[in-house]
C-alpha cells in the first residue's frame, strides 16, 4: 500500500512520540530505572574519555598526563554521584578510598569524604520504618532525637531516652534499602565488565612497573611487557573479587538480627576478656528487629578522630608528610640504636654476657628487665626534677637546672604519650583481631552453627 510522503512522516513521529512517552512513563514508574540511569549519565562519559585517551594517544607521557588531567575533572563528580545515590556506592566508596593499588590520589582524596561526610536522611523517610517495625513498643520512648546522629550506607543512628530514664542509641536501615542495593551492584557489576573489557583495570598502573627497577637488568622488553600484563589481569581478578565479596557482605548486613546476635556474642566473649579496656554497649531486645537495633547509648569520642588526636599527640599529622617524617625518624632512631648495639657486640666480653644473659632467662624476660630499668630512670627522673622544683621554690635552683627540668619533664611526656597511644592501638588491634579470627563475628557475619 502507497502512502504520501507526508502521511509516512506524520505516521513516524507518532510512533516515535508513543514510543518516548512509553519509556518516559517506564523510567517515571520504575525508580530503579531512575538510578541506573543517573548512575551511567555520569560514570559513561566518565568511561568514553579514559578509553578514547588510552586508544587515541600513543605517547606514553601524554597519554599520562591527559589522563591525570581526568582525574582531575572526574573524581568530584564521581564521589558527588556516590553521596547522591547513597547505599553500595558509600561503602564502594570507603573501600577504594584506602586502596592506591586500584585508584588514584586525585580519587582517593574524594572518596575519603566517605568515611566521614556522609549525610543523613529527613527524619521522615525513617519513621515509617520506626512506626511500622517498633508499633506500640515505640510509645516506650520519652523522647527521640530526629536529627541523625551518624550515618551509613545501610541506615542511620537517632539517639533517645526510654521512660526508665535509660539513654539509647537507634540503629534505623533505610526503607528500599534492598532493591536499591540490587540495582546499584547490578550498575557497578556492569561497569567493571566493561572496564575489564577495554583493559581499564588497571593496565595504568601495572604499566608504571615498567619505569621501575622491579625487573632484573637481563630481562628482556617482551618478557617486561608480558609481566605487566599479568600484573593488570592480576589487579582486574582482585577488583572483581573483592566487589563479589563487597555485594555479599553487604546484603548479608541488612539482616540486623543477625548483626544484634553477633553484638551479644562478642559482648560476651571480648568484653569479658578485655574489660576494663574496653565497652560494648548491651541492646534491648524488645526494641530489636530485623530493621532496627536498639542499643545503650555510651558517651564518648567517635573512633576515628580519637586515634587520629591520639596519632597527632605523639607527631602524626594526617594529611601531611609529616606521617612518613615520624616513621622515618622512629627508623633512623632504631638504626642509632642498633648500630650501638653492634659495636658493642664487637667486644667478645659484652656479646658473650648478652648471649649467655639471653640463653639463661631467655629474650622476653631480657627486654622485662630494660623496661624496668626504663621505669626506674624515669622513677629518678621524676625525684630529680621534683627537687629541682623545690629548690625553685627556695630560690635556690639556676637557670642550667630549670633548663634540664623543663628538658626532662618534656621527654618524660612525650615518652609517656607515645606509650598510651601505642597501648591504646594494642588495644584496638587485638579486639578487632578477636572479633574477626577468635570469634569470628563481625557485623552480620553468619555464626559457626549457621555455616
Amino acid at each position: 500500500m502507497w502512502l504520501p510522503r507526508s502521511r509516512i512522516g506524520k505516521v513516524v513521529a507518532g510512533a516515535v512520540g508513543v514510543t518516548g512517552v512509553t519509556v518516559g512513563a517506564y523510567v517515571a514508574a520504575e525508580p530503579g530505572v531512575r538510578r541506573e540511569l543517573r548512575f551511567w549519565s555520569v560514570i559513561g562519559p566518565c568511561i568514553a574519555r579514559y578509553v578514547w585517551v588510552d586508544k587515541m594517544v600513543d605517547d606514553p607521557e601524554e597519554r599520562s598526563r591527559r589522563n591525570q588531567a581526568l582525574n582531575e575533572a572526574h573524581a568530584k563528580p564521581v564521589v558527588d554521584l556516590f553521596m547522591e545515590l547513597g547505599g553500595p556506592y558509600i561503602k564502594l566508596g570507603q573501600y577504594l578510598s584506602v586502596r592506591p593499588e586500584i585508584v588514584g590520589p586525585h580519587y582517593r582524596k574524594e572518596l575519603k569524604k566517605l568515611q566521614s561526610e556522609v549525610p543523613g536522611k529527613p527524619f521522615s523517610e525513617v519513621e515509617q520504618v520506626l512506626l511500622s517495625e517498633l508499633g506500640d513498643t515505640f510509645s516506650e520512648f520519652a523522647s527521640f532525637d530526629e536529627t541523625p546522629f551518624g550515618a551509613a550506607s545501610i541506615g542511620q543512628v537517632h539517639t533517645g531516652v526510654l521512660r526508665n530514664g535509660q539513654q539509647v542509641a537507634v540503629k534505623v536501615q533505610y526503607p528500599d534499602v534492598k532493591w536499591k542495593f540490587e540495582v546499584d551492584f547490578r550498575c557497578i557489576s556492569n561497569a567493571i565488565s566493561i572496564a575489564q573489557t577495554l583493559n581499564m583495570i588497571d593496565q595504568r598502573e601495572a604499566s608504571r612497573f615498567q619505569n621501575r627497577s622491579f625487573f632484573p637488568s637481563k630481562c628482556t622488553v617482551s618478557r617486561r611487557a608480558c609481566c605487566v600484563n599479568d600484573i593488570s589481569r592480576s589487579l582486574q581478578d582482585t577488583a572483581v573479587k573483592y566487589f563479589n565479596e563487597i555485594r555479599e557482605t553487604s546484603m548479608r548486613e541488612l539482616d540486623y538480627l543477625q548483626e544484634r546476635r553477633n553484638l551479644e556474642a562478642l559482648r560476651n566473649t571480648a568484653g569479658v576478656r578485655y574489660a576494663g579496656k574496653i565497652c560494648i554497649p548491651d541492646t534491648i531486645p524488645h526494641l530489636c528487629t530485623d530493621k532496627i537495633i536498639t542499643m545503650e547509648f555510651l558517651e564518648g569520642p567517635k573512633l576515628e578522630e580519637e586515634v587520629l588526636r591520639r596519632l597527632l599527640a605523639v607527631g602524626v599529622d594526617r594529611g601531611t608528610t609529616s606521617v612518613r617524617s615520624f616513621f622515618s625518624e622512629k627508623a633512623e632512631k632504631l638504626q642509632e640504636v642498633e648500630s650501638r648495639a653492634a659495636s658493642l657486640a664487637k667486644d667478645s666480653y659484652w656479646a658473650g654476657a648478652f648471649s649467655r644473659a639471653a640463653a639463661m632467662i631467655g629474650p622476653q624476660t631480657l627486654l622485662w628487665i630494660a623496661r624496668r630499668v626504663q621505669h626506674a630512670r624515669d622513677l629518678a627522673v621524676w625525684t630529680a626534677c621534683s627537687a629541682v622544683d623545690a629548690a625553685d621554690w627556695l630560690g635556690v635552683a639556676s637557670t642550667s637546672h630549670k633548663e634540664w627540668v623543663h628538658d626532662a619533664q618534656l621527654d618524660l611526656s612525650t615518652r609517656r604519650t607515645e606509650a598510651e597511644t601505642r597501648e591504646f592501638l594494642d588495644v584496638l588491634l587485638d579486639v578487632h583481631g578477636h572479633e574477626v579470627f577468635q570469634c569470628p563475628l563481625y557485623n552480620s557475619d553468619p555464626t559457626l552453627e549457621t555455616l
